[in-house]
């Protein structure tokens, strides 16, 4: 059976055609008989061969039917069929994989973190002078990340950050300088480990809705003002007033005494001698020879001097 198997194989394979398999039972060949697993190890041979001679690719075949005769045989006690010098069946050709290709180690980025200011930031004012930038995230190696950076506006400042995903943004999103009301915007960041130049911006604009609200405040606080100066100023125009009248009223009555009593002073009685022109107080010396009561304003008018010695 060794060599009628060998020769049909060799046959097959040559042909180069399945349906070979179907002329050769058809023949009723008393040595071969072709059963469905030797169709199948053929064909298979034939299928993944190709591109070999058809003497290789039936020695391979051959090499498939010979094992699945010697399992059978194994099975059924009996001894499998060896082909007559059959040769080797060829060893597939070696498969070269290529060589992975050295993945680069993720490199850390310069990354330049400026603020922009819109025109109404007041430059001269102190606390304008600088914004604290944070940066905060995590790098890819799974550290987290929090650093901070004083920017001049206007300028920027560097850092070098590793491959990850970060945020940027001032550290005080709304400023309030020179009555004027400024809000940052920040932006995320993602340092992709090519070892690239990267740029991340602050932007402070102008809260327009919220500067106006400081204006009114301001202007209803300085109507206030005015309106509590004048008040005050009233108060104080009235208190004036009330102390010149009462100055007036306590003037008026001084001198109403004043008066009153020079009035009484001229009515005091005095007294005079026959040959002096002199008025005197009773009991004084000089009144020892004569003496004769008279008002004192009649004795002024009539020439009399007070006397010396008793006014």
């Amino acid at each position: 059976m060794g060599l009628n198997l060998w020769q049909t194989v060799k046959s097959l394979v040559m042909r180069n055609d399945a349906e070979a398999f179907d002329e050769v039972e058809s023949d009723q060949d008393p040595v071969l008989e072709l059963d469905d697993d030797v169709r199948t190890v053929i064909t298979g041979a034939m299928e993944h061969a190709k591109g070999f001679s058809p003497k290789v690719i039936a020695s391979w075949a051959l090499g498939g039917v010979l094992a699945l005769s010697v399992v059978t045989s194994a099975f059924a006690g009996g001894s499998p069929a060896t082909p007559p010098n059959a040769p080797e069946p060829p060893s597939p050709a070696p498969v070269v994989q290529a060589a992975p290709e050295s993945e680069e180690e993720p490199q850390a980025s310069d990354v330049r973190v400026s603020v922009v200011v819109s025109e109404q930031w007041p430059m001269e004012d102190a606390e304008a002078a600088s914004v604290v930038v944070e940066v905060t995230g995590t790098a890819d190696d799974g550290e987290e990340v929090a650093q901070s950076v004083s920017v001049v506006p206007g300028s920027s400042r560097a850092l070098i950050l590793e491959p990850g995903a970060y945020s940027v943004a001032a550290k005080t999103s709304e400023v309030t300088l020179a009555d004027m009301v400024f809000v940052a915007s920040g932006q995320t960041l993602a340092v992709d480990g090519s070892g690239d130049d990267l740029s991340a911006t602050v932007t402070f604009v102008l809260d327009e809705a919220k500067t106006q609200e400081i204006a009114d405040a301001k202007a209803e606080a300085q109507r206030a003002a005015e309106e509590e100066a004048a008040r005050q100023a009233e108060v104080e125009r009235q208190a004036a007033e009330e102390a010149e009248r009462q100055a007036t009223e306590a003037e008026a009555a001084r001198q109403a005494r004043a008066a009153a009593a020079e009035a009484q002073r001229n009515e005091q009685t005095v007294y005079i001698t026959d040959t002096g022109s002199k008025y005197h107080n009773a009991g004084c010396r000089h009144l020892k020879e004569s003496k004769h009561a008279i008002s004192l304003s009649e004795a002024q008018a009539r020439g009399y001097e007070p006397c010396k010695h008793c006014h």
